[in-house]
């Protein structure tokens, strides 16, 4: 059976709904609109937006999340540390910054499991063992090795070019208010380079050269651009190494780590888009669906894929819960 779509509710192909539902007073106004609206999670599934609205209590964490999450830490620390004296982190610094982050990415993804079993209601606890629902496909260790040759490889060749602005600006945290809404979003980088203009920064990882993202393929850009006023927009695409790599052999198949730059800027116009999307279309349509009252299921039926569907289905927090069998 196909999933039923509910067109009142658009597709938000690159935002992540706030974190805390829309509430009414006795009278139907709508009260508490100070929910947070972020981009730090990319989704177009309408599932996933009304469960979110409704505060459905969800966790999942990965072991993909937890190697990207490690090597921006890293990296973090590496431009902080720059803007403050000027120097580069070693390369063998680096290595075991990173390893410190990913034991305790997978340390706390286990405590936040342990924490939503004891809290949430029995329909959205999870049916799986805390390692099984973490490392659903046995690839720890895979992950681990391949953020630790991505980790090498930037600080190998840490680019001279990223200068921030200064330490407040390395993993910025910005708010701003829009329709009584606060848009949130948290900026890898702001540089500025030798003319002086200003760029924001966002650091990914992927698992190739194709996975790579551009300011012009997202909205995420735009997201940032509306939180600085800044134009210019740059991703730094960190290719992560296939398993089979090793920094002692070369050649073959195995595809070591690399580097993707991609930049652009963001015009008024595509700022002025995204706040009419948010004030006109997003927001009316979120409160026309929670004020008929329609439960998750109703709404939005489980999905009855297979584990391995989409890379975006893997690694997204319902997916514990639209599976044939909850939490293959």
């Amino acid at each position: 059976m196909s999933k039923k779509v509910n067109r009142d509710l658009p597709l938000l192909s690159d935002f992540e709904l706030p974190k805390q539902r829309i509430v009414y007073d006795e009278a139907g106004v709508a009260i508490g609109r100070e929910s947070v609206f972020s981009h730090s999670q990319m989704t177009s599934c309408e599932r996933l937006l009304y469960a979110r609205a409704l505060g459905v209590p969800l966790w999942s964490k990965s072991t993909a999340t937890a190697a990207g999450s490690a090597f921006h830490e890293t990296v973090a620390e590496g431009l902080k540390r720059k803007s403050k004296q000027g120097g580069i982190m070693s390369v063998d610094e680096a290595l075991e910054l990173s390893n410190g982050h990913m034991a305790e990415m997978v340390k706390e993804a286990y405590a936040g499991y342990e924490e939503h079993q004891d809290t949430a209601p029995e329909e959205f606890q999870i049916k799986v063992s805390k390692e099984r629902a973490f490392d659903p496909k046995g690839d720890l260790e895979a992950q681990r090795t391949a953020i630790m040759g991505t980790t090498q490889f930037w600080a190998e060749n840490q680019l001279p070019d990223q200068n921030p602005k200064s330490e407040e600006h390395v993993e910025m945290e910005l708010f701003r208010p829009l329709s009584g809404v606060q848009v949130h979003g948290i900026v890898d980088l702001i540089e500025v380079g030798p003319d002086g203009n200003e760029t924001v920064v966002d650091h990914k990882t992927a698992g190739s050269p194709s996975n790579t993202v551009s300011p012009s393929s997202s909205y995420q850009g735009v997201v940032y651009s509306f939180l600085t006023d800044i134009k210019g927009i740059r991703y730094d695409n960190y290719i992560k190494p296939s398993p089979s790599w090793s920094p002692d052999k070369e050649g073959g198949r195995a595809r070591p780590p690399g580097f993707v730059q991609h930049g652009g800027e963001v015009s008024d116009r595509q700022v002025d888009i995204l706040k009419s999307w948010l004030t006109n279309k997003f927001w009316p349509s979120l409160d026309s669906l929670i004020r008929r009252g329609a439960g998750l299921e109703e709404a939005f039926p489980t999905n009855k894929m297979t584990m391995g569907a989409t890379w975006k289905c893997n690694n997204c927090v319902l997916r514990h819960f639209c599976y044939e069998g909850r939490g293959k």
